[in-house]
């Protein structure tokens, strides 16, 4: 009895060691592969600036400009190969083009609902040209936005799982940049497992 107490007690500790070394831990029926993938899934919110929204944010019908926002620069930083065209011909509104089926992909994809808002934005932080079929805008390469790491992932209530972690720098992941909080609900896409982002909450050291 001794002897089991004190190797669950040295694997307790061990296991506490690699979550402070940055390990993704598990939490609750959620696997160490799986919280990675979670941070993974934020990040893709974060390396865009969005810190502080809720998926009713991106619901608005008077104001698509977020979610269009979010469906352009999400391709264009991850997807610029295979999706981001240069504009072929007169090129007023910019010399990069989308194809506006692919901005409403990556919003089911990452929110969950279905898009068919297309218009002409003009806003701080992205503006672009709507001709029915493409986006026309510009490109711009600034700030390296903070990634995040799920520590902690637990089921709240039926459909909804609640995230803590940290953001870091991409370009040195040991360095803590500040905390996170969020809401994920689980999808799936293209036959794999997924999530919907609900609301997520980030704050800088």
């Amino acid at each position: 009895m001794k002897k089991a107490f004190l190797v669950n007690g040295i694997l307790g500790l061990a296991l506490a060691f690699l979550c402070v070394l940055q390990t993704p831990c598990t939490a609750g029926d959620f696997t160490p592969a799986q919280i990675k993938k979670m941070g993974i899934f934020l990040s893709n919110f974060t390396e865009l600036g969005f810190y502080n929204v809720d998926h009713r944010d991106f619901l608005d019908p008077l104001h698509p400009e977020m979610a269009i926002r979010f469906g352009i620069w999400h391709n264009y930083r991850n997807n610029f190969n295979s999706r981001i065209k240069h504009c072929r011909e007169s090129c007023p509104y910019g010399s990069l083009t989308i194809n506006g089926k692919y901005v409403a992909e990556s919003i089911d994809k990452y929110l969950g609902f279905s898009f068919d808002n297309h218009q002409s934005v003009s806003s701080d932080y992205i503006t672009c040209h709507y001709d029915g079929r493409l986006y026309h805008f510009e490109g711009a390469d600034g700030e390296n936005n903070a990634y995040v790491r799920v520590r902690e992932a637990r089921s709240i209530s039926d459909g909804v799982i609640r995230l803590r972690g940290e953001m870091y720098d991409p370009d040195d992941p040991s360095e803590t940049l500040g905390t996170c909080n969020a809401e994920i609900t689980p999808s799936s896409w293209q036959g794999k497992p997924s999530w919907n982002l609900l609301n997520i909450s980030c704050n800088r050291n």
